[in-house]
């Protein structure tokens, strides 16, 4: 694990312009002595711009899954997200649709179908998953079998199954 957070502290902003952000997602890819990996996730900001650029240009992306809530604004923005992925030439592996149930539903659906990429599943809106992440306890372990671990669980077995990897037993 690597965050911008570790080296900026916990209530420093990241006053940074493109240049400099970029540097240090180059520097975080190449740079970390990661161990043999078989997948590294990176969580990305909304949107499009420097970051996702800047780590397209860095290391060879197996795939970008695109996550979006059902708001109107949202979807517009995954949207982005999705024709710039395209555009770089990364494969987008799907959408997944957070927050289900508070803002609405469907908006993920919706996108991935008029986009042609999967679906992936959507996470329903849930206080005690925000409770979990932040007790640094996933809910698929917190609350293995329930309905918010299952979501996660089918989202990563067809995140899994769009690299080409077998079904994960768990």
């Amino acid at each position: 694990l690597v965050s911008f957070g570790f080296f900026l502290g916990e209530s420093s902003p990241a006053i940074w312009r493109g240049p400099m952000v970029a540097k240090a997602v180059k520097q975080f890819a190449r740079g970390v002595d990661w161990p043999p990996l078989d997948v590294l996730v990176v969580d990305l900001p909304p949107g499009t711009g420097d970051v996702p650029l800047s780590l397209a240009q860095a290391i060879e992306l197996s795939g970008a899954v695109v996550v979006t809530q059902p708001a109107r604004v949202a979807t517009a923005e995954a949207r982005k997200a999705v024709e710039m992925f395209k555009a770089l030439e990364v494969p987008v592996l799907g959408v997944v649709e957070n927050m289900t149930g508070l803002f609405g539903a469907g908006g993920g659906r919706v996108l991935s179908h008029e986009l042609e990429v999967p679906f992936l599943g959507d996470v329903p809106f849930d206080a005690e998953i925000i409770r979990e992440g932040d007790a640094g306890l996933p809910t698929v372990i917190a609350r293995a079998g329930s309905p918010p671990a299952a979501s996660f669980d089918r989202i990563a077995q067809r995140v899994a199954e769009a690299l080409g990897w077998c079904r994960i037993e768990r």
